[in-house]
């Protein structure tokens, strides 16, 4: 059904600042962002299921997984994320998607990435774990 469609470009990911009062700061020469949710129930299966597999859907974890690469653009921008890479805390994110709707939620950067080529512009890639629970708003 066309119409429904949602622009790739508009999925940003931003990264709360360290001013005073705080604002969230977007990550600058992205080309992807991916989120990434996973539900791991638990097995409640007896042996009164007639081998049937039942599930307790909110006994298990949840866990949520941001994913961004693209080309280095903003030096400061990048300097807040690869502090927070290596200090290993945890940081506040925002992700907006492309009808508005945002998450936001404290991230642990768990992998982060630059590399460069000859002939070609640095890029960086990056990873980050939620640690607790985020607040989506539906737009």
């Amino acid at each position: 059904m066309a119409g429904n469609e949602q622009n790739g470009r508009a999925f940003m990911l931003a990264m709360e600042d360290s001013a005073s009062p705080a604002s969230y700061v977007d990550i600058a020469g992205m080309l992807t962002t991916g989120l990434e949710i996973q539900n791991n129930p638990v097995d409640v299966t007896t042996k009164d299921d007639a081998g049937i597999q039942c599930m307790a859907a909110a006994a298990g974890n949840q866990s949520m997984t941001v994913s961004a690469d693209g080309r280095y653009q903003h030096v400061a921008v990048h300097d807040l994320l690869e502090d927070a890479a290596f200090s290993r805390t945890a940081n506040n994110y925002r992700l907006t998607f492309g009808n508005a709707d945002t998450i936001e939620g404290t991230f642990v950067i768990e992998t982060y990435a630059r590399a460069g080529a000859d002939a070609d512009v640095e890029t960086f890639s990056l990873a980050l774990r939620r640690t607790g629970a985020s607040a989506t708003v539906r737009a």
